[in-house]
This record gives structure tokens, C-alpha cells and sequence, in this order.
């Protein structure tokens, strides 16, 4: 016992100069953080170890949790943010400020092992502490709004993520100014938002105002630049417009490998984006190595069950696919697909993604039983999750019908209503030339006979499989 009180007492002292040497883990104090971070990680052990339940070892394990997090390190995380929540709520009381500090920041660790469901119920928790203390205008308020709406950015709830982000972006406006960091986050966030809904040119405005903000107040080499410019470059991806998002691309992998190191999980986002770049342009040779290098980087550090995994499973699947190696293929987008299935929930628009992907690939084998109940499937989440005007709704509503043309198959009223209503401008040409055709069900549109049909109509008709985009968020 006395032996036990000694090193209790031996602990309590080194966690006392480990806390007054080890700093905040933003960015800037990175270097530092590197260097005692070996330190910090055995003098946590030992706090748990011998149960030093002081407001110092609460704050330390707290930020050595954080700097792992933000590292992409995340093997002590989950045990580290535990045991500073359990000290604090004992010291604290159970709705002091520091107590919702460590909610969200436990919450962040479920988050980014894809546990949305145990994240969600403690931010919500964080939240309505942040709320009752500090009131609902504060900048802390808006940061827990925001993290928030990541979650059900996250689950594919999009309108509830789309309030949220929107309520942040007002409180950081009014209280920090417009050109304050924070609200550069938001905007990136609600921009990420509306890229995945297809109202692009929204999408545009946001990143290139708060890449402005960014650039103006956080300097040239700082990770969240190179955030943002990926995202951007992602954008321009989206839109075809090749170039543009190449050079983005490059100017966010010099910043990521400068700041954040070559094997770090944000250098996988621009890996994963930078080879799609290659794949839609049908430069094979240079995209899979850029894919497995990112899959390799986001297995090491996130684990094979890792729902960021899933993006590079189905793009790498994608281009295997489009290379005529389907064996491979097949074996991705189902991994992809348990994966996401398990994680997300089956109703989740990535889901359709890899739904909709290995439909085409039994597509192109002939095996369309099998493919049209997939793509019926992805359909429905799409439909569900986005609305009928979304771009991938229309996509996919391509990808069937032409299941349906080959197959000689009649349309239902009910395909040929949606199909129509995706087309905006060209839906009321596709109605009447059925009507004059006397058509009430049809096996096949000729697309090139319908009067100013968009030239955009006319390219689906060789879609290719979804691929994933990855776009990083700020919590």
C-alpha cells in the first residue's frame, strides 16, 4: 500500500510537468507536440493505471487523445477521452463546459471510425450542455451545431445536416466576423453539402470564398488550405472540368505532404481524388497505383473495416471494372459494400454507389436479373436520400433503362414519370414525343431522335460506374 501511494504520488508529479510542457495541439504547436507526445502517451497510461484523478491529468489526457485523433493515431484515443470524461464528470459535475469539451471530443473519435449512431448521442449531449452555459449564439454553440450536422452529413440526412450547418454559419458570422477561420470551416462544410446535392455553382461560391479566408489568415502551408483546395479541385472533378481540378489537386498534395506528412489520412483523400482524376480520363496506368497507395495508407491507419476505406474499395473496383477485369472487380465492390452496409445502414446514398456499381458489372456479364435488382435497390436509396432531380438519380434511372432496353422489357408509367421528371427542360419534349409516337410503355428511347434533347441526355447513355469523391469536413 505504501509502495502504491508512493507512485501514485511519483505519477501525480510527472503529470503535473508533462501538462505544464505539453501545449494545446493546434496546428502550430505541432513540432512540439511530436516531441513530448511519447511522453504525454506513457504518463496517460500511468494516470489510468494508478487513477490520478486531478483536473491536470483530465486536460492531459484530453489533448494527447486530440493531437492522436488529429494524427490519424488512433489506438489509445477511444481510452484516453474515456477516462478524462469519467474525471471530469466526477470533479465537475456532469454539465460543466469541460465535461461537453470531452463529449465532443470523444464523440470525434466515434465519428471517424464511422460509429455515427454512439457520436450522435454525444454530441447532442455536448450540445445542450453548450447551450444552457454559454446560450445559443456562442461561437462554442456554433461548433457544436456544426459537429452536429457532420453527423447527419455523414448518415445522408441532408436536410436535417443542411439547418444546422446553416445556424453555425449565421452565429459565426455575427459573433467572430466574416473573415474569421470559423467561418471558413463552415462554409466548407455547407459547401461540402451542396456539392453532394448537385447544386454545384452553390457549392463554387462557398469554397472560393472561405479558400480566401483561409489563405488570408492561416498561411500558405497550413493543412486546411490543402483541405479546401481538394475539395474545390473535387468540385471541378464533378464537373468535368479536368484541368482546373488537376492543378488544385497538385497545389493540395505539396501543402498536405508538407504539413501533415506523407501517411497522414487527409493525404489519402488527395491520393484517392488525384487517381479519379486519371480514372474518368481513362489513364488507367497512372490512377491504380495512386488508388492503392491511398488504400494502403487508410488500411494502416484506420484499419480494413474503416468506412474511408470504402471510397478506394469502389474506385478501384471501378477501374478494374472499366479494364474488363471483373473477377477483381467483384470482390471490391462487395467489400465496399459489406463494409458500408454495416456501418452506414442499407438505405445509406453510399450504399447506392456500390449498388449501383456492381449492378453494372453483371450488366456488362449478361447477368441482368441479377443487375436490375441492384440497380432497383440503389434507385430507391438515391431517390430517397437526394430527391428525383439529383444527378446520380438520374444516372442510375439511365443505368436501368438500358437493363430494360436490352432485355426488350416494357417501362411502367411510374419509370417513364421519374425518368422525365430528372430531365428538367427536356421532360416536356420526352412527353410529347411519346404521345405522338402513341406510346403508353416502351422498350427503348432513341435519345438522338427526340427534338432538342441536351447534349448532357445524350452522353448518359454510356454512363459509367458511381465513383466516390472523397470531400474532407471540418469539425
Amino acid at each position: 500500500m505504501v509502495r502504491d501511494a508512493t507512485w501514485r504520488e511519483r505519477v501525480e508529479k510527472v503529470v503535473n510537468r508533462v501538462y505544464n510542457a505539453f501545449p494545446s495541439p493546434e496546428f502550430e504547436n505541432w513540432e512540439l507536440c511530436e516531441e513530448l507526445i511519447l511522453s504525454a502517451t506513457t504518463v496517460c497510461e500511468q494516470t489510468i493505471k494508478f487513477d490520478i484523478e486531478i483536473e491536470n491529468s483530465a486536460w492531459l489526457l484530453n489533448q494527447t487523445a486530440f493531437y492522436l485523433n488529429e494524427k490519424g493515431k488512433y489506438s489509445n484515443t477511444n481510452h484516453f477521452y474515456q477516462k478524462s470524461l469519467e474525471i471530469r464528470e466526477k470533479l465537475l459535475g456532469e454539465n460543466h463546459i469541460d465535461v461537453a469539451t470531452c463529449l465532443n471530443n470523444l464523440s470525434l473519435f466515434y465519428y471517424e471510425q464511422g460509429e455515427y449512431e454512439q457520436a450522435e448521442l454525444l454530441r447532442q449531449r455536448s450540445l445542450a450542455i453548450v447551450e444552457k452555459i454559454l446560450g445559443k449564439n456562442h461561437p462554442n454553440t456554433a461548433a457544436s451545431l456544426n459537429n452536429l450536422a457532420l453527423l447527419y452529413y455523414a448518415e445522408g440526412k441532408y436536410k436535417k445536416a443542411n439547418q444546422l450547418f446553416k445556424k453555425s454559419l449565421a452565429i459565426r458570422k455575427k459573433t467572430l466576423g466574416l473573415d474569421h477561420p470559423d467561418v471558413a470551416t463552415s462554409l466548407n462544410n455547407l459547401a461540402a453539402l451542396y456539392r453532394t446535392q448537385g447544386k454545384y455553382i452553390k457549392a463554387e461560391e462557398l469554397y472560393q470564398e472561405g479558400l480566401v479566408i483561409r489563405e488570408q489568415s492561416l498561411g500558405q502551408y497550413h493543412p486546411d488550405i490543402g483541405e479546401i483546395l481538394n475539395n474545390l479541385a473535387e468540385l471541378y472533378l464533378t464537373q468535368g472540368k479536368y484541368e482546373q481540378a488537376e492543378l488544385l489537386f497538385k497545389r493540395s498534395l505539396v501543402i498536405n505532404e508538407k504539413s501533415l506528412g506523407k501517411d497522414h489520412p487527409n493525404m489519402s483523400v488527395t491520393l484517392s481524388n488525384f487517381a479519379l482524376l486519371y480514372d474518368v480520363q481513362g489513364k488507367y496506368d497512372l490512377a491504380e497505383p495512386l488508388y492503392q497507395k491511398s488504400l494502403a495508407i487508410k488500411e494502416k491507419i484506420l484499419g480494413q473495416g474503416h468506412p474511408s476505406v470504402t471510397a478506394d474499395l469502389n474506385n478501384l473496383a471501378g477501374l478494374y471494372y472499366a479494364q474488363g477485369k471483373y473477377e477483381q472487380a467483384e470482390i471490391l465492390y462487395k467489400r465496399s459494400l459489406v463494409i458500408k452496409e454495416r456501418i452506414l445502414g442499407e438505405n445509406h446514398p453510399s450504399v447506392a454507389i456500390s449498388l449501383n456499381g456492381l449492378a453494372m458489372l453483371y450488366d456488362s456479364q449478361g447477368k441482368y436479373e441479377k443487375a436490375e435488382s441492384l440497380y432497383q435497390n440503389s434507385l430507391v436509396i438515391l431517390e430517397k436520400a437526394l430527391g428525383k432531380n439529383h444527378p446520380d438519380v438520374a444516372v442510375c434511372l439511365n443505368n436501368l433503362a438500358e437493363i430494360y432496353r436490352v432485355q426488350g422489357t416494357r417501362l411502367p408509367i411510374s419509370f417513364l414519370d421519374l425518368y422525365s421528371i430528372c430531365y428538367v427542360g427536356f421532360s416536356i419534349t420526352l412527353i410529347l414525343y411519346l404521345k405522338n409516337q402513341h406510346i403508353t410503355g416502351y422498350h427503348r428511347i432513341d435519345v438522338e431522335a427526340i427534338p432538342c434533347a441536351p447534349e448532357q441526355i445524350k452522353t448518359l447513355k454510356t454512363s459509367k460506374p458511381f465513383r466516390n469523391t472523397c470531400t474532407s469536413v471540418d469539425s
